[in-house]
Parts: structure tokens; sequence; C-alpha cells
């Protein structure tokens, strides 16, 4: 996070101003990261490209616990993050401290299909 709050103030964003900034980070650096690899492929940014770059991604954000990664694997795995860990805040120090080991359960979860009319998910 140091890392995204030097990026932040070095745009003269005071990172503190609020804690939707972390949030933007979170969903926004993997999206550039995709349009960057799309922009690559033949044909340059098309829709087409957009999706198989980000159906494709394989990295590990700034913004997430180290060791935690955001992959997807075309239509096999459409789950880009399967892990994580438990933490308890601590308000003397006003940060969050582990409570174990980090959680990867990458590429372990099975796709479904959305059932509107129960609101579930079915294994495909």
């Amino acid at each position: 996070m140091k890392f995204i709050r030097r990026l932040l103030n070095d745009k003269g964003i005071n990172p503190d101003s609020t804690s939707s900034l972390g949030a933007g980070m979170a969903y926004g650096w993997p999206m550039v990261q995709t349009l960057a690899i799309a922009g690559q492929l033949d044909g340059g940014l098309t829709r087409a490209n957009l999706l198989v770059a980000h159906r494709s991604i394989d990295m590990t954000p700034p913004t997430h616990l180290w060791g935690l990664r955001s992959r997807l694997n075309g239509n096999k795995d459409a789950f880009i993050i399967e892990g994580g860990v438990f933490a308890q805040f601590d308000s003397v120090k006003q940060s969050w401290a582990n409570q174990g080991k980090l959680i990867d359960l990458d590429g372990k979860s099975q796709n479904c299909t959305w059932d509107p009319s129960t609101s579930s998910c079915k294994s495909s």
C-alpha cells in the first residue's frame, strides 16, 4: 500500500481523503493491465481482445495480500481471486493483523450457471 499511497501523493491526491481511493485502485489496477495487454494483441484494443486479455489475466496486484494472485483461465476458471486470510483489526495500531496463513484456493472453485429464478448458482 506504500506504493499506492506514493502514486496518489505524486499526483497531488491525498490518500487519506477518502477510503474509496483504495477500492478504486483495487478495481482499477487489473483493468489498466487488461487494457494494456489487449492493446498489444493483433488488431489492437477491440472488444474481443479486451475479453481475451481479461480472461487470461495472471498477476499480483499491489493492492492484494502478498502471494494472492489475480488469475483467470479462459472459461475453465472464471473467478479472479480465490483466497484470502483471516485478520483481526488492532484498534491501537490501526491496522489488520493476520490470524494465520494465506488461504489459496486458486483454480479450485467450480464455474456455475446463475439461475435468476432462484437467485442461486448451479454447478456447470
